[in-house]
């Protein structure tokens, strides 16, 4: 009589089951981390439009007429301009500016402000404040004499105030120049 040898070849149950646990297991933490850098990228992405528009503020700022400009931030004593907070809107192609009517002369000569400082990239919006670095232009004497320093934060619109994360903004710093010297 032969006798056959049992063929214990492959695997059981238990082991496939086992494998699948551990695999599993270690799958969902690479899950975590891919989530985790999508997140990230989508923060870079939004950060990188966010310094390209205040590139283009600044790059817009920095055109414009210089004295009218001196006027406003040191001879009207405005540190920001901030259309939001200025009351200021869009009529009839026409910028108006209700609550503050010192701003209106000045701003109303600004072609295309509100475009600048209120863009749409990829279906979100931006809000451009100018900030006046009062600070930086040692009293408008010596080379401040030609020079304004600027600082030109953008933010995400809809975001709430709550939020001043730095995520969520960008700052750039340059200087208008007299025209005299550029």
């Amino acid at each position: 009589m032969k006798v056959r040898k049992s063929r214990d070849e492959g695997f059981t149950l238990i082991e496939v089951l086992g494998a699948t646990v551990i695999l599993s297991i270690a799958s969902l933490g690479m899950m975590a981390f891919f989530l985790h850098a999508m997140s990230y990228n989508k923060g870079n992405q939004n950060k990188t439009v966010m310094i390209n528009l205040a590139r283009n503020a600044l790059f817009y700022m920095e055109k414009q007429s210089f004295s009218d400009l001196e006027i406003y931030f040191r001879g009207e004593g405005h540190d920001r301009i901030d259309l939001l907070s200025s009351g200021c809107e869009v009529t009839a192609g026409n910028l108006m500016c209700g609550q503050d009517p010192s701003v209106q002369p000045i701003l109303s000569k600004l072609e295309g402000l509100w475009d600048v400082f209120y863009p749409e990239v990829n279906g979100k919006r931006y809000q451009v404040v100018v900030t006046y670095q009062k600070d930086l232009a040692d009293g408008g004497v010596g080379k401040f004499k030609y020079l304004l320093p600027i600082s030109v934060t953008v933010r995400e619109r809809d975001i709430s105030d709550i939020t001043n994360s730095r995520r969520y903004q960008a700052n750039v710093e340059g200087y208008i120049v007299h025209e005299s010297i550029r």
